[in-house]
């Protein structure tokens, strides 16, 4: 819809407050037509709220009455924020000067989302279909690409109403609406079901939500592999189809722009799925204090819904200097929690790691995602030939470069070394330098020494992620770096 008022597409409609405030919308609104455990209760409240309608009595919101064509535009027009038509006189005589539709009838027509039922005639009192009222929406919204055909029962594929009925399932319109007919009479209760949902913006179908579900976790995430150097939403879905994760993830086809999210030098891709669609989703940028032991913190915004969308995000994994967190919450009902977590892959195999905030120190994360990526067998994550390790003369006049150089990968055009160095009295590895090199090599200084362990991997238009971890061992490394056998 053309939108000037709080926009039909405002993701502040719900908070992670909806759940709650769901639960008690019949009790709430006073209708003891609407169960609380109705798909339409929260669409019932929704439109009470917002002014869209209200109910048939006090105690009444009639769901199953059947929808007029003037109630339908006077739905629309509202949502839209009640703008001014163009038109001074109305030119159907059955549209009676200061009724509820007429300025909404005015408005529905000059917008092209419908017309008279002749030239003077607008037909107000007659019933609507579902493909009707989903007619009227998909026009509204400026009639959005439908997607893919998945299995609709299409009786007359020439049929006016067959874009929007596509562009509606694709969309999850018709989520727990049992037995759908698309050419029956439409109900009050679809109605507002349909404006709700559209309002609360792209809300796919999420097959993925089941697995995080039996996971028991609070989203999914799914790494894609390295972005290849794409740096926009089309070279990146074109790589996706490349790659069949679309085939996957077909919802990602019609992800709107403001769910792509891309940082600075970002290289790797991931998406989160979440499983409620009432969480909230929020990236925030990562800022890390070197000084302080790389502790960090979150920064600005950029990107939050809280409609449960699921996010593509291509950003830096570094397990050291990560530059996004990503939160997501549930609704209470859900009982899945929370869950702060910053995108990246574990050192030891190229894997997405599950680590999260509240194991780095933090205490409001209370859940856990699940790695919705599937896998090579581990054997295919062991060293490859090619792999050397020799001393770096660039480091005179210091003592101690190390140089890694791995040609093991056809087609990749850039490789990363990480370097982590473990000591006697450690219990783990510290990072002792990192570098992101244009080249094949990669160098770093060290002085003192007891092992270190080499993580390598190749970033190409292939995805390549992380795929060996090389430990050295001081016997090992001595010679390597001092030029001599260890005495």
């Amino acid at each position: 819809m053309k939108r000037k008022r709080r926009s039909i597409l405002t993701m502040a409609l719900l908070t992670a407050l909806a759940s709650i405030l769901l639960a008690t919308a019949a009790a709430g609104a006073g209708f003891t037509d609407v169960p609380a455990d109705s798909y339409y209760a929260p669409s019932v409240l929704w439109a009470l709220d917002n002014g869209v309608t209200t109910g048939t009595s006090d105690t009444t919101f009639s769901p199953e009455n059947t929808c007029t064509r003037g109630q339908v535009v006077t739905f629309l027009w509202r949502v839209s924020g009640c703008p001014e038509p163009a038109a001074a006189a109305c030119p159907f005589r059955d549209v009676a000067p200061g009724s509820y539709y007429e300025k909404a009838v005015l408005w529905a027509v000059e917008q092209g989302i419908t017309n008279g039922t002749s030239a003077t005639e607008f037909s107000p009192d007659a019933l609507c279909t579902s493909a009707h009222i989903l007619t009227f929406l998909w026009r509204a919204l400026g009639k959005p690409e439908p997607g893919v055909n998945g299995t609709l029962p299409l009786k007359d594929p020439e049929a006016y109403y067959v874009q929007p009925w596509i562009w509606a399932a694709n969309n999850d319109m018709f989520r727990d609406m049992d037995n759908f007919d698309i050419e029956a009479a439409c109900s009050r209760a679809m109605t507002v079901t349909w404006l709700y949902r559209a309002d609360r913006g792209w809300d796919p179908v999420v097959l993925q939500r089941q697995i995080v579900l039996d996971e028991g976790a609070v989203c999914g995430v799914y790494y894609a592999g390295g972005s290849g150097g794409a740096g926009d939403r089309g070279s990146i879905l074109k790589l996706l189809r490349e790659r069949g994760v679309t085939d996957a993830f077909p919802f990602l086809e019609e992800i709107p722009d403001d769910n792509v999210v891309l940082t600075a030098g970002g290289q790797d891709l991931f998406l989160i799925v979440p499983l409620s669609a009432d969480a909230s989703v929020t990236v925030n940028r990562w800022i890390v204090d070197e000084s302080s032991g790389y502790t960090g913190a979150a920064g600005e915004i950029l990107s939050r819904n809280d409609s449960g969308q699921p996010v593509l995000l291509c950003c830096n994994v570094s397990d050291i200097m990560p530059d996004t967190v990503v939160t997501v919450t549930n609704p209470v009902s859900e009982g899945a929690g929370c869950v702060i977590f910053n995108p990246c892959l574990s050192l030891k195999n190229g894997r997405v790691s599950i680590r999260t905030i509240e194991e780095l120190g933090a205490y409001t994360s209370f859940g856990k995602f699940c790695d919705l990526t599937p896998y090579p067998a581990d054997e295919a994550l062991a060293a490859p030939d090619g792999i050397r390790f020799e001393p770096d003369a660039s480091m005179a006049p210091f003592a101690g470069g190390l140089k890694a150089v791995w040609n093991a990968v056809p087609g990749a055009d850039e490789y990363i070394v990480k370097y982590f160095a473990q000591f006697p009295s450690d219990r783990g590895w510290t990072l002792i330098e990192y570098e992101n090199p244009d080249g094949t090599e990669a160098s770093y200084f060290c002085q003192a020494f007891w092992k270190i362990r080499l993580d390598v991997a190749a970033a190409s238009e292939r995805g390549l992620g992380p795929v060996t971890s090389v430990v050295l061992t001081e016997d090992e490394l001595y010679p390597i770096l001092m030029g001599r056998e260890k005495p």
